[in-house]
Parts: C-alpha cells; structure tokens; sequence
C-alpha cells in the first residue's frame, strides 16, 4: 500500500473540524492525517478514520493517527459502531469488523458492489450497497440478504433517538426500523455525505456550490442549515464533541 501517512506529505487542503457546541465550530487540524478518508467514527474509545487503499487509521485524541489495517486495497467507504463489532465497508463487498478497534477480520456480507452503508440501532445492524441489495445482521460478522431491494442508496446512515437516519444526494430520511424511509429534508443543490449522532443532536455534513454544508437536527426531522467557506465530507461525535474532516 502507497500510504502518505509516514511521511506526513498529504493533501494540504484537507482539515478538520471539531465543536464542543454545534452551533461553534474550530478548525482544529488544517494538515490532514492521511490518505484520503471517507468515514469517521468513534468507538467509545477511539476515532477510527477508513478511506483509499483500504486504510483503516486510529486516534485516541483526533490529532495524532497511525495505520492499523492495510490487508485490502479496496477503497473504504463508510464505517460503523455497534453491539459487538465496529464494520467499515466499501467497494467490491468488502467489509470488516473489528471488536477492539485494532484486529479486524472479514465480514461474511454475500456483495460484490460497493456497499453504501451499514447502521446500528435496535440491537441489529442495517446494510445496502449500491445494486440496492439490503441486509440485516445480528452480529456484524455474518449477514442475511433481504428479499426486498432497499429503498435508498444511502452514503451514511445513523441511529439516535430511536431512529435510522440517512443521507442520500441532498435528501434526508428517516426510518424507525432501517427498512422504510421517510424523506424529512432536502438540499436543492447540495451533496450530503456524512452524518452523526452525539448528544442529542444528529449533524449532517456535505457540499453545495464549492461550499461546506451542515444540517442540525434534534428529532431528525426538522433541520438547521449552516455553510461553511470549505466542502465538508465526514463527521463523527467523540468525547471533544463533533469532529468534521473536509477540503477542497
């Protein structure tokens, strides 16, 4: 794997954000830490970041990274935590799994098309990739297709406040069992790409014309629209609050 993470000669207009509150926001990291990343996510532990090549990086604190996994070099989309596995997924069926953040494994999930998301809630976890092909799991590790085709090609999915929410292009939806959606908002000319639960608070995160773009939500149905000077690609919620990466 080319990864850039040793040498600390990355994409220099990649960032990072964070907020202790989600009106105030900080540029907290203007270098990136690696390779191109795609999700975010903390495990109750640690932030594990997973992107090109099939990097999986690891911070404890948001600030200093390092490589744990580098046996795909499948591009990693998304990532996930639940009840007893974390999954991180992404082209060509690929996902893994990993119950204490460094070991991680392949999960027996029957796709061969880039996986769009994977969410936790409930007790059981929710996948579809992009040919639409739904599937549900007890564990994380092994998965049932469902017989049904899935209503959206989510790029994220989380679960608060006893609801699935997902992002897809500029639309917001919501579900109570992962399974049927019910779009709650949209953003005309906007991409929205992340989205994360912390707190009482969904943020949505994405782009609109060169711009950054985050949605707030407290019940996942009504929403608050902020804009940012730079296009925004992943959030995730973690002891210092929100964490949101992003770059032109």
């Amino acid at each position: 794997m080319n990864s850039k993470v040793l040498t600390l000669a990355l994409l220099g207009s990649t960032a990072v954000l964070r907020s202790d509150e989600f009106l105030s926001w900080e540029w907290l990291l203007p270098k990136p830490v690696g390779d191109h990343l795609y999700a975010l996510a903390f495990d109750g532990t640690r932030f594990v970041g997973v992107g090109e090549m099939g990097v999986v990086l690891v911070s404890t604190n948001g600030t200093n990274w390092w490589l744990t996994y580098n046996q795909t070099t499948n591009r990693m989309w998304g990532i996930t935590v639940g009840v007893p596995r974390t999954v991180a997924f992404g082209d060509r069926g690929t996902a893994l799994v990993t119950a204490n953040g460094e070991d991680w494994v392949a999960a027996n999930l029957a796709s061969t098309g880039r996986i769009g998301f994977v969410a936790y809630g409930g007790g059981r976890y929710v996948a579809a990739d992009h040919l639409q092909n739904g599937f549900l799991s007890n564990d994380g590790l092994n998965w049932d297709k469902l017989a049904e085709p899935a209503e959206y090609f989510f790029s994220d999915v989380v679960y608060g406040n006893g609801l699935f929410v997902g992002v897809s292009g500029g639309a917001i939806a919501t579900s109570s069992d992962g399974l049927s959606w019910v779009r709650r908002e949209t953003v005309e000319e906007g991409v929205l790409r992340s989205i994360a639960y912390g707190d009482g608070v969904f943020v949505a995160v994405g782009s609109e014309n060169n711009h950054g773009i985050i949605l707030t939500s407290y019940d996942g149905i009504d929403w608050l629209l902020q804009t940012t000077d730079t296009p925004l690609s992943n959030v995730a919620f973690g002891p210092f609050g929100f964490v949101i990466t992003g770059g032109e």
